[in-house]
């Protein structure tokens, strides 16, 4: 099993940030009744349901954060962050989970600034 060679604090952030992407994605898609391009042939009310399946699977992973002890005794020498290479892969790995959720809230803002303003010069 992967956990068993992590060191536990990796995991632990790892596996929180994995479980607010996916309730901030699950909420998103549950309030908005949106999704992918694939979800759009689908009913709002299947696609709320999808988004509100990802948000509890989202609160699975985050609580498997601290439940599930991820390291193997005497790793690591006991500090339970790894070496600093593992801790530079997971700060690349939060960051790169972090830019598709924020590069989709700046396009969404974005669309309804430009149609706030669009609405302004038709008036």
């Amino acid at each position: 099993m992967v956990l068993a060679f992590m060191a536990q604090h990796v995991w632990e952030v790892g596996a929180s940030v994995l479980a607010l992407l996916l309730i901030g994605q699950g909420l998103f898609t549950g309030i908005t009744g949106s999704g992918t391009a694939q979800m759009r042939r689908l009913s709002k009310r299947a696609t709320r349901a999808i988004g509100g399946l990802a948000a509890l699977i989202g609160v699975g992973v985050g609580i498997a954060a601290f439940a599930v002890n991820a390291e193997q005794p005497e790793a690591h020498s006991g500090n339970g962050w790894g070496g600093t290479g593992g801790i530079v892969i997971l700060c690349v790995w939060v960051a790169l989970m972090c830019a598709g959720p924020v590069s989709k809230l700046v396009r969404i803002m974005s669309r309804d600034r430009d149609r706030k303003h669009e609405s302004h010069r038709n008036q």
